[in-house]
């Protein structure tokens, strides 16, 4: 029975891993291949250190709700003054990019009342 609930658990975590790193910036290599890794020890860990089973229920249950909620939160769209923020930043980030490439060297940035 035990072994069942750490596998339940493994399960969980890895699918609430795997969900919660599909934003966007989030696709470093070290990030991805410790999402996949984290589920493993830890699994591998309630194992060799055996907990109640009361306790091993708990998470998993918490890891599904935390999984349901992460899916449903994923599809909703952003809130129009969040979305604006976010293209504000994505278009500072690209000015910036050019700048770079367009200097080779000792430029300054443009001040705020420069803009």
């Amino acid at each position: 029975d035990i072994v069942g609930l750490v596998i339940l658990f493994g399960l969980t975590q890895y699918v609430n891993q795997m969900l919660s790193s599909q934003g966007p910036g989030t696709s470093a290599p070290n990030q991805e291949s410790m999402n996949k890794i984290m589920p493993v020890m830890f699994s591998g860990m309630f194992l060799f250190f055996p907990l109640p089973a009361g306790v091993l229920i708990y998470i998993a249950v918490s890891n599904i709700f935390q999984t349901v909620q992460t899916y449903f939160l994923s599809r909703e769209p952003l809130p129009e003054n969040l979305l604006k923020m976010v293209e504000e930043e994505q278009k500072r980030e690209e000015r910036a990019a050019r700048k770079e490439k367009g200097q080779k060297g000792g430029g300054r940035d443009a001040l705020p009342f420069e803009r």
